[in-house]
């Protein structure tokens, strides 16, 4: 089986998500915050490699 690198994360094995999370402020106001996060790609299973 031909091996190709993983187009969802091009070979890292890892993609970047932004996760968003609330955060509460002094004056008891909500504002919500998203923050870049490394995530397992889901696509190769974090190999990097995809089999054809």
């Amino acid at each position: 089986m031909p091996e190709m690198l993983c187009s969802s994360c091009n070979g890292a094995g890892q993609k970047q998500e932004y996760k968003v999370s609330v955060v509460i402020n002094p004056d008891g106001s909500q504002s919500s915050v998203s923050e870049p996060t490394m995530v397992q790609c889901s696509t190769c299973g974090g190999t990097g490699k995809q089999h054809y």
